[in-house]
C-alpha cells in the first residue's frame, strides 16, 4: 500500500470514528426517541393504549365535592404522554394533596379537537358533573393548515401501531436540522381567500370560545380561559412545527367579555423557553411532563383561593 493510499485508507478511518462516536453519543443521550410504549408521531405501540383520560366518564359527580371541568384539545388531552402526567391528573393531586379537599377534576379533550369540537361537548360536561368551575384551552388545533390535517392528528391517535424505532440517529438529526431550515409556514391569513385555508377560520374560533362563555354564564360556572405560548426561534435538532399563537386574543376576548379569568402562559413558558417544555421527538408542538406540571401549579394557585371556604374530606 503506498503512503498515498494508507493517507486515504487514514482518513475514512477517522471519519468512520467520528460518525460513530456521534451515533453513540446521540444514543446515550435518547436524542429523537420516544418512550417504548409510543412511536414518533403519538400513537400508541402494539400492547398499548391511550386510556380515557376523563377518570370520571361513567359517573355523575356529587354537588358535595369540587367539580371542575376541563376541556380543549391536544395539549389538554396530554398527546405522547401518560395520563397521570397531564395537568388535569396534576392540577387534582396538587389540590387533594395540598390542601386535602374533595376536588374532582374531569378532562373531557380529546386530541383531534378543534374549538368548535370542544364547544359541543362544554355545556354537556358542565351539567353531567355539576361543574363548580371549568378550564377551557383550544384554538391551536383550529390553526392547522388543512392540508396538514393527517400530518397532526397522528391518524388515529386511539389506534396501535407498529412503527420501527429510529435506527440511524445522526440521519435523524442531519434530517431534522434539514427540515428546520425549509420547515413549512403557517398561512398569512385565516380568511376565505386564503391559499391554506386552516382546520378552522378565526371567525369560527370566535363563535366557538363564545358560546362556551355564555353556556357558562348560563350555567353560572366560572371559567379559566388558557391562552398559547409564542415560541421563538427553531433550535438546530430539534425542529417543530410552526405553532400560530394568534388566537390568543380571541382568547382573552372571551375572557374579558364574560369577567372571566385568564391564564397566560407566555411568562410561564413564551419565547425561548418554550423548547424545554415541548416534547423533543414530537414533530408537531405537544407539552412534555415538565410543561404539563408548570400549567398545572399555576392552575392550582388560581383555584386555590376558591376552596377555602369547602369542608375537608
Amino acid at each position: 500500500m503506498t503512503k498515498a493510499n494508507k493517507r486515504v485508507a487514514a482518513a475514512l478511518g477517522m471519519a468512520v470514528l467520528f460518525v460513530a462516536a456521534v451515533e453513540g453519543m446521540l444514543r446515550l443521550t435518547g436524542y429523537d426517541e420516544p418512550p417504548d410504549w409510543v412511536n414518533n408521531d403519538g400513537t400508541p405501540r402494539p400492547g398499548e393504549k391511550y386510556e380515557q383520560r376523563n377518570a370520571y366518564v361513567d359517573d355523575y359527580l356529587s354537588a358535595a365535592t369540587y367539580n371542575i371541568v376541563v376541556v380543549g384539545g391536544a395539549w389538554t388531552y396530554g398527546l405522547g404522554l401518560k395520563t397521570e402526567d397531564t395537568y388535569p391528573a396534576v392540577l387534582q393531586d396538587i389540590l387533594l394533596n395540598e390542601k386535602s379537599k374533595p376536588v374532582r377534576v374531569a378532562n373531557m379533550a380529546s386530541p383531534n379537537f378543534t374549538s368548535e369540537d370542544t364547544a359541543r361537548v362544554f355545556p354537556v360536561g358542565l351539567a353531567r358533573y355539576k361543574a363548580d368551575l371549568a378550564v377551557v384551552w383550544t384554538g391551536l388545533t383550529d390553526a392547522v393548515p388543512e392540508d396538514r390535517r393527517e400530518s397532526f392528528f397522528a391518524r388515529d391517535p386511539f389506534s396501535t401501531r407498529d412503527d420501527p424505532r429510529p435506527s440511524c440517529r445522526l440521519c435523524r438529526f442531519v434530517s431534522n436540522v434539514a427540515w428546520g431550515w425549509n420547515r413549512p409556514t403557517m398561512p398569512a391569513d385565516d380568511d376565505e381567500s386564503s391559499a391554506r385555508p386552516t382546520l378552522l377560520r378565526y371567525d369560527k374560533t370566535q363563535s366557538a370560545l363564545l358560546a362556551m362563555g355564555m353556556a357558562a354564564r348560563h350555567a353560572d360556572v366560572p371559567v379559566i380561559f388558557i391562552n398559547y405560548p409564542t415560541p421563538a426561534g427553531q433550535p438546530l435538532g430539534h425542529p417543530h412545527e410552526p405553532m400560530d399563537t394568534r388566537r390568543n386574543v380571541l382568547i382573552a376576548s372571551a375572557a374579558d367579555n364574560f369577567q372571566n379569568e385568564l391564564l397566560d402562559t407566555e411568562p410561564l413558558m413564551g419565547g425561548a423557553k418554550l423548547e424545554d417544555y415541548l416534547i423533543e421527538w414530537m414533530r408537531w408542538p405537544h407539552l412534555n411532563e415538565q410543561g404539563h406540571r408548570v400549567v398545572a401549579y399555576a392552575l392550582a394557585k388560581m383555584i386555590e383561593p376558591r376552596l377555602a371556604d369547602l369542608p375537608s374530606l
